[in-house]
This record gives structure tokens, C-alpha cells and sequence, in this order.
């Protein structure tokens, strides 16, 4: 029976370091042990630097602040693992993750990633209501056309082979370089779901996901980017016409969104001015007509 395989957990990290002890730890308690942990630290001024050191043998890589996509990469590229899992810092591996899929793409060594389930919890560590369970089993290109499946990447395995020969992560579409990535990845190669859950995702205020703009302005990069895939595919087109309808319009209700607010909190600055000019008007005039009254005596 040959050596285990490598896997490479790779964290990129920007001021979690209130969070990463709790993902590091979660990939030490891994049922399989063949594994590397780097961290990309991408410019944080917190106390990342300080935790991560405080566990022996993890990789600190620092440089400075490139986003998220960038962070991958460098991990991708300081690795050495022939699989990979790319752990947001705030998340953490539920124990067996790395044995289900290992022996996933072991099993199929044509697929380029297998994607197990996830559910989430709170910033405190709470239990929240978690999606239902997702496992697709053909057809994965349709499926991303229809929704991204993979609520975050730390859910994913990767094969370093697979993955250096596409370059890695897409820069230029910030906060969904993940989705896009499936996207390329299943357009070519085949690729895996399994139904267990290896994942827990954190919800808190500071997600990327809660960055709506942004977001839908990236997906709808990413759905128009596939036009050339899609072309003479009636459904697959169908399908993409569709979802970018849907950005759109949903882009539009959320910049309005956020004009209104601004308006309101304009409003609100101007009439918030207003009073404290009515307030130094009201408080000189006293003072001046003080002063006339003690002249006066």
C-alpha cells in the first residue's frame, strides 16, 4: 500500500485572527493525517501573525493586502499537496473532510474537484438553520449555469494537477472567484458532489458574501463571460440569459437600494446642520442681546 497523499489546507486570512485559531484547529483534529497547513496572511494589522504562531509547524506567509483570489494563488503556488482545500479563516473542517475527499478523488482520478456539504453557525458559535443537503450527480456545468451548488469553497477538494494547469483563481471578478473557477473547471474536466457535510460556515456582518454590489456585479461578469460555452446550446443559453436577467435586476434593486439610503442619510446630515446653525444663531443672539441689556444699565 503506497504513502498517503498530501493535502494542502490553505487559509488566506485579512484581520480574522479573532477566527483563524478555530479553522486551524479544525484542520489539526482531521481524521486523515497527511496534511500541510499554510496561512496567507494578506496584510492584516490584527493579531493574525501572533495566533498562527502560537500553533507549531503551520506555514506563515505574509504579504500585502491583494484580496482574496491573489491569497489562493500564493497558497496554491507555496503548497505542495497533490490535493487541496482552500479554507476561508473564519470557517472550519468538520473532522472526517479530508478523509471523504481524498477517497473521493482517489476513486476518480479524472475529476478535477469533489464538493461536499456544509451547514452553517453563528459569530458566537451557534447553531443557525443550515440549506438543505444539494448532491449533484451529472450535468455540473448546467448546474452552475442554474446556481452556484457550493455555498463556500472550503467545502471543495481540489487536484493540484487540474488546478495549476487552469492558473488557479481568477483576479479580476472580486468575491466570486470560487464560482467562476467551478464554472471553468466544469466546463472541462469532470467534477464531484458527495452528500455528507465536511463544512461549517460562519455568518457574521463581516462576510465578503454580504457585500451585495459587489457580489452581483462579479456574477453577472461571470454569466456573461460564458457566452462563447454556451453558444448553439439552446437550454445552456436559455439558462444563462436567464440568470443574467436576474443580476441585473437584482444589481438594480440594490444600487437603488443604496441611492435611497444615501438620500436619507443626506437628509439627515442636512437637517442635523440645520439645527446646530439654528442652535449658534439662537445662542449669538442671546449673548448680543445680553451684552445691549448690560450696556444699557
Amino acid at each position: 500500500m503506497g504513502e498517503a497523499a498530501l493535502v494542502s489546507v490553505i487559509i488566506p486570512t485579512y484581520n480574522y485572527g479573532h477566527f483563524i485559531a478555530e479553522a486551524i484547529q479544525s484542520v489539526l483534529s482531521q481524521s486523515y493525517r497527511n496534511f500541510e497547513i499554510i496561512v496567507i496572511d494578506d496584510g492584516s494589522t490584527d493579531s493574525t501573525k501572533d495566533v498562527v504562531s502560537s500553533f507549531p509547524g503551520v506555514r506563515y506567509l505574509h504579504q500585502a493586502n491583494q484580496g482574496i483570489a491573489q491569497s489562493r494563488n500564493a497558497g496554491l503556488f507555496a503548497s505542495r499537496g497533490e490535493f487541496l482545500v482552500f479554507l476561508d479563516a473564519d470557517d472550519r473542517l468538520l473532522p472526517d473532510a479530508l478523509t471523504l475527499g481524498v477517497a473521493a478523488l482517489e476513486a476518480k482520478p479524472e475529476c478535477a474537484f469533489v464538493s461536499g456539504q456544509w451547514e452553517l453557525f453563528s459569530k458566537n458559535g451557534e447553531s443557525l438553520p443550515s440549506p438543505p443537503i444539494n448532491c449533484i450527480q451529472s450535468d455540473h456545468y448546467r448546474a452552475f449555469l442554474h446556481s452556484n451548488y457550493i455555498g463556500t469553497v472550503g467545502q471543495v477538494m481540489f487536484r493540484r494537477s487540474i488546478l495549476e494547469a487552469v492558473n488557479g483563481f481568477d483576479s479580476t471578478v472580486p468575491g466570486c472567484d470560487d464560482f467562476e473557477l467551478y464554472l471553468r473547471l466544469a466546463r472541462s474536466y469532470p467534477v464531484q458532489c458527495h452528500d455528507k457535510v465536511v463544512l461549517q460556515h460562519r455568518r457574521h456582518a463581516a462576510n465578503t458574501s454580504g457585500k451585495r454590489d459587489m457580489m452581483l456585479q462579479s456574477v453577472l461578469r461571470i454569466y456573461e463571460a460564458q457566452t462563447s460555452h454556451v453558444q448553439c446550446k439552446p437550454e445552456l443559453e436559455a439558462l444563462q440569459q436567464q440568470r443574467i436577467k436576474l443580476c441585473q435586476k437584482g444589481l438594480g434593486k440594490e444600487l437603488n437600494t443604496q441611492k435611497q439610503a444615501r438620500i436619507k442619510a443626506n437628509w439627515l446630515v442636512k437637517g442635523i446642520i440645520q439645527i446646530r446653525d439654528r442652535v449658534r444663531a439662537e445662542l449669538l443672539f442671546r449673548r448680543y442681546t445680553s451684552k445691549r441689556r448690560r450696556a444699557a444699565k
